[in-house]
């Protein structure tokens, strides 16, 4: 068996090509596989903020409905922060507590995700400092009490956050 001239083999360039076609396609996986890495490690912190909110809300819910202000609101020994150990703290977070409670006692706050302004206090009205003459805060008188649960962590670079909105009813 002979070779003849021209035929069979692959050419110095076109290997050149080929090896070209597979370098990049190589680049374009270890990137996807980097990207997938990030947003995988992202989910299960997501996952674990999630379940962190849930449990305090579930805390929450097992406080007497009277207490829930004196135990979780700003002027509370914990100021409604709380620590959640598996996820970073913010560089930024002056308490060094990645969980934080938002119990909204004013009807005139402006926040939608929960309903609000709404009547709170179950006395017919939405309070209002300028409309009716009643006091907006119903911290004390609440019968209704929304409640915004933040966790915000550090994700490498970037800081990451779960919102959880609910409402607590009085019964």
């Amino acid at each position: 068996m002979s070779i003849r001239s021209g035929e069979g083999g692959f050419s110095l360039i076109e290997i050149a090509v080929a090896g070209s076609i597979l370098a990049i396609a190589l680049a374009g996986l270890a990137a996807a596989y980097t990207t997938f890495t990030k947003l995988n490690a992202l989910n299960g912190e997501r996952m674990i903020a999630a379940n962190a909110a849930r449990e305090m809300f579930e805390e929450l819910k097992q406080t007497r409905f009277g207490d829930l202000v004196n135990t979780y609101g700003p002027n509370s020994p914990s100021h409604g922060n709380f620590a959640v150990t598996a996820l970073t703290v913010r560089a930024a977070d002056q308490d060094r507590m990645v969980g934080r409670i938002t119990l909204h006692t004013s009807e005139a706050e402006n926040f939608p995700a929960l309903g609000l302004p709404r009547d709170l206090d179950a006395n017919g009205a939405v309070n209002s400092p300028s409309g009716n003459g009643l006091s907006p805060d119903v911290s004390t008188t609440y019968a209704l009490l929304p409640v915004t649960i933040w966790i915000e962590w550090a994700n490498g670079k970037d800081d990451a956050q779960f919102e959880l909105n609910q409402i607590l009813v009085s019964y």
